[in-house]
C-alpha cells in the first residue's frame, strides 16, 4: 500500500524513502538530472530534485512547510551494487 507523505507525516519534515520510489524518468525540476528527493506540500504541490539541488534547498523547503522524501541512500545502493559491494 502506498501512502502520500501528508497521510503519515506533518508538513516541514524529512522522511527517508517512505513513499513511492523515484524512478529514472523522474528528473530534477531545477537542472534535469535524475531526481533523488521529492518535496510535497498539500495535495497538488510536488517538486523533485537531484541530490545536489535537493540538499541545497532542503532548509528552505522545510521552512516553507514541504515534506521532503529523501531517497539519496538509494543512489549509494546503486553505486555499491555496480561495484559488487553488498550493503544492507
Amino acid at each position: 500500500m502506498t501512502t502520500t507523505p501528508n497521510e503519515r507525516t506533518k508538513p516541514g519534515t524529512l522522511t527517508k524513502a517512505q513513499t513511492t520510489p523515484l524512478m529514472i524518468k523522474d528528473r530534477c525540476d531545477k537542472c534535469g538530472a535524475q531526481a533523488w528527493m521529492r518535496a510535497t506540500r498539500g495535495a497538488n504541490e510536488t517538486l523533485v530534485f537531484c541530490g545536489h539541488d535537493g540538499a541545497k534547498n532542503l532548509t528552505a523547503l522545510l521552512a516553507q512547510g514541504f515534506t521532503v522524501d529523501d531517497q539519496r541512500q538509494r543512489l549509494h545502493n546503486v553505486v555499491n551494487e555496480a561495484k559488487g559491494v553488498l550493503v544492507k
